[in-house]
């Protein structure tokens, strides 16, 4: 008990003179210096925050996408492709590696009236704002779906001119688009009038002119460049998934199709039981002959949903032997 006493009297010594050395050798003179240069410590605090601010503000400058002047098209969006034209196009999803300079956009060709539009007919051209151009590689998927890779394309693009040509349209005009990498006027950097505009972002004789302006919300880093098999094989899940999403939405309507015709049964079934009790035979009749064709309806409904569903099935098989062929080799690829 007595060392420990005197250990606790030692230890306090000891920490007092430790605090005697630093008050007399480091606070004090620190103070000292504070109180003579008290103005230049407070400029010097000033001058250090406003540095730290200017470059929060300059790198977020740099770092941030400069829009373009052009409103971006929409996605899902069918647009014409040129004038009096019946084939359209729509961008459907965009992704863009900021790291590895490339983008994918996936695009989606429909038509009003029954023509198919030929892949090999479909022409693709790309420029960034101030007339740069870029690469663009077509990948044709099934059912009008494509895939294009644009690359060499360094952030700070600013805006992307996607040009989609239909060179199977039928026109008389001079100034259609014939595919060809030829120079193009650069209608968006020197747009500055609604005019040139328009022209830069919209349809032409047998084009239209699709705008993707730099944003960070598609930038997706872990984006990779994938084969044409690839491709395909995800465009046809995707199929497959829309498929059987509508299978599941025709059985739940066969479903509730079944429950309506029973009710429509019981219906029948209780209107005959009370028949001969009541004097309302006209009345009755007409009731019954209501509920037998909406029966009738059902029944209807139920047998082509059923066929529907039958289609739909034999379908996914085909895309899962598609997938299966390409996976195997066996499927020949169209060369664009």
């Amino acid at each position: 008990m007595n060392l420990l006493i005197q250990f606790i009297k030692w230890l306090w010594k000891y920490l007092s003179l430790l605090f005697n050395w630093i008050r007399y050798h480091i606070v004090k003179p620190f103070s000292s210096w504070h109180q003579e240069n008290l103005l230049k410590s407070k400029l010097l605090i000033v001058a250090a925050f406003l540095f730290v601010m200017t470059f929060i503000f300059v790198d977020a400058r740099i770092s941030a996408p400069m829009h373009s002047k052009f409103e971006s098209t929409r996605l899902n969006e069918p647009q014409t492709l040129g004038q009096n034209s019946q084939a359209a196009m729509a961008i459907t999803s965009r992704e863009y590696n900021s790291k590895k300079d490339f983008m994918v956009v996936k695009m989606h060709a429909s038509s009003t009236d029954s023509k198919p539009l030929d892949p090999d007919n479909v022409k693709f051209k790309a420029q960034a704002y101030g007339k740069k151009k870029i690469p663009v590689q077509k990948i044709a998927l099934t059912n009008n779906d494509y895939v294009l890779l644009l690359n060499d394309l360094k952030p700070g693009y600013r805006a992307i001119q996607l040009r989609v040509i239909n060179t199977q349209a039928s026109t008389k005009a001079s100034s259609i688009d014939t595919g060809d990498d030829t120079d193009d006027e650069d209608s968006m950097s020197t747009a500055s009038s609604k005019s040139s505009s328009a022209k830069a972002n919209g349809a032409g004789p047998n084009y239209f002119n699709f705008i993707i302006n730099e944003d960070e919300k598609f930038v997706n880093n872990k984006l990779a460049k994938r084969s044409q098999a690839d491709y395909m094989i995800e465009d046809i899940e995707t199929q497959i998934a829309r498929l059987k999403k509508k299978i599941k939405q025709n059985n739940s309507s066969i479903d509730s199709d079944i429950k309506q015709a029973k009710a429509d049964q019981v219906a029948i079934d209780q209107i005959n039981k009370q028949s001969q009790y009541s004097t309302n035979k006209e009345t009755d009749s007409s009731k019954i002959q209501d509920y037998q064709s909406d029966f009738q309806e059902q029944e209807n409904e139920i047998t082509r949903l059923n066929k529907d569903n039958e289609k739909k099935q034999e379908q996914i098989k085909l895309y899962q032997k598609q997938i299966h062929d390409i996976r195997n080799g066996h499927y020949q690829f169209d060369n664009d």
